[in-house]
């Protein structure tokens, strides 16, 4: 009663009442509860956020626990396991809302890449054994994809019978599974360990799928095994074929018109992405570039919205000529006709672009760049470029994903630099000396050749720090007026990177007016 009265006028040291020896008799008194609540303030809380690079963590939000129920197995099953619950003061477990977090233990890269290069030893060693049908799995896609490549390494080098993936070849439905099959069959064509008739047999079979696979995986496998076979020819008479400016049928690839008539055309891959998907690299990746404030590659999830396509290869010297024949490269590096186009700045890129629209006969309302205006600075952006279908340069959103094609390493064959002098030109193997004939090294998942390294490819899209965001990001248009202190972004890095740089979150960026030897481009549409 006292304490009642002294509240009521204006005491309010609940620390006091709580602390003091003398009144822990009342501390049981549901009285003496009531008196607290009426003079301390309401519950504040404090929060830790720890960055540990051996964890990665995961925060789902669930209403109810028969909710929660499909999420949970979900990340189970790919390894993650609980670490805390958040619920409030009066939670019921079949109808209250709280919140979960989960952690998957990082495995170091090095520990991957030891088990990935044992496990490929066996996988060769089955296939040595007779024992294949083990094997066939570890050739399809997998977001980590070092397994793979590592066994597709081994095969021509380690003793295993050629006829064995011919035959699987043959009978094989699954599409990942084929593209590894033929690039496996191309080790064996480069290392001349191919027999005259397996020769002759592959041959056969690899033009008829070249002409005819609707999937632009299997057809940019094909072309690099066709290659390895000295089968130029073949290569350039069914592009003659195919040089329509638009699909044939169902595939998912085609070539343009323009440059038919010499073999210079531009060859493109058609892409449905998902409705989202994974951008930007993990804390723990070696070499990751944290930029000034540590966010210049932080993981997002992006969201592209649209069919696109984007092209094979790099733009060479060859189709830039056809554009502008007097185009000052420098030939130092770019010595040959199908190698990347260099000193190219951002105007010049989005100039052949809407120049490649109007050869391909599409309505000028579709072109990505207003023709009336200068291609220099103060050039204004339309407002709805990703909607039109003209030629454009693509966003750096699109090329990340045509980049990555599902994998989450740090390149899109595996992690470390073991492999890259297989996929990339870059200072090691380009020994800092030129630029290389395009789709010479092998393609990715979606037959795209030279997605890392060569030359440093132009996006559209001006260089910004990602933030930290919780829905997934909209990929959409820039409304700007170009700037030349504006920097733009560049992807790929090029043949005169180190292979820290040469990541498929790596990001580089130069002002639009700036003009090297190591910058080029690829060129990208809307599909539809």
């Amino acid at each position: 009663e006292l304490w009642e009265q002294l509240i009521k006028q204006g005491y309010r040291n609940a620390t006091q009442l709580k602390a003091d020896a003398d009144f822990a008799s009342l501390h049981s008194d549901p009285r003496f509860t009531k008196l607290l609540e009426q003079i301390e303030p309401a519950p504040r809380f404090a929060a830790l956020w720890h960055a540990d690079i051996h964890f990665e963590s995961k925060l789902i939000t669930v209403d109810s626990a028969k909710e929660s129920r499909q999420s949970v197995q979900q990340l189970v099953a790919q390894g993650y396991r609980p670490q805390a619950i958040s619920v409030d003061s009066n939670f019921q477990l079949s109808t209250s809302p709280f919140q979960l977090l989960f952690h998957l233990p990082i495995i170091p890269d090095e520990e991957k890449e030891s088990l990935a290069i044992e496990q490929s030893a066996a996988a060769t060693a089955l296939l040595r054994l007779g024992a294949a049908d083990r094997v066939w799995p570890l050739l399809q896609d997998q977001p980590d994809p070092r397994l793979r490549s590592y066994l597709l390494h081994r095969l021509a080098s380690y003793g295993v019978d050629p006829q064995s993936l011919l035959k699987q070849l043959a009978t094989e439905t699954e599409v990942s599974r084929q593209r590894s099959l033929i690039l496996g069959l191309g080790e064996f064509a480069r290392a001349k360990l191919l027999s005259t008739e397996e020769h002759a047999s592959l041959l056969s079979d690899l033009i008829r799928r070249y002409s005819n696979d609707p999937d632009s995986g299997i057809h940019g496998a094909v072309e690099w095994t066709l290659r390895q076979l000295q089968a130029e020819e073949e290569i350039a008479r069914v592009k003659a074929a195919f040089s329509t400016g638009a699909p044939v049928g169902d595939r998912n690839w085609y070539l343009t018109k323009t440059g038919a008539e010499n073999n210079n055309n531009v060859a493109l891959t058609i892409i449905h992405p998902p409705d989202e998907y994974i951008m930007g690299s993990p804390v723990h990746e070696v070499n990751r570039f944290k930029g000034p404030t540590g966010q210049n590659e932080i993981r997002h999830r992006r969201h592209i919205g649209r069919i696109f396509a984007i092209g094979e290869d790099e733009v060479t010297v060859a189709q830039f000529k056809a554009f502008r024949p007097r185009h000052n490269f420098d030939t130092t590096v770019a010595q040959t006709s199908d190698s990347p186009a260099n000193e190219i700045h951002w105007y010049d890129a989005v100039e052949y672009c809407n120049w490649l629209s109007e050869k391909e006969g599409i309505p000028h309302e579709q072109w990505c760049y207003d023709p009336t205006q200068k291609y220099a600075e103060g050039m204004v952006m339309l407002p709805d470029y990703l909607q039109r279908t003209g030629y454009r340069l693509p966003s750096e959103a699109e090329w990340e994903y045509a980049c990555r094609v599902g994998t989450s390493t740090a390149r899109y064959f595996g992690q470390t630099e073991t492999l890259l002098g297989d996929y990339a030109w870059y200072t090691r193997n380009s020994r800092n000396e030129r630029l290389l004939p395009v789709g010479s090294l092998r393609p990715n998942g979606l037959g795209l050749f030279d997605m890392q390294g060569n030359v440093l490819e132009w996006c559209h899209d001006r260089a910004e720090i990602y933030g930290s965001y919780a829905e997934a990001v909209e990929d959409k248009e820039q409304a700007e007026k170009i700037s030349n202190s504006t920097y733009r972004v560049l992807r790929s890095g090029s043949f005169v990177y180190n292979a820290k740089n040469l990541r498929a979150a790596n990001r580089s960026s130069y002002l639009p007016g700036d003009r090297y030897n190591v910058s080029g481009f690829r060129v990208a549409r809307t599909y539809r």
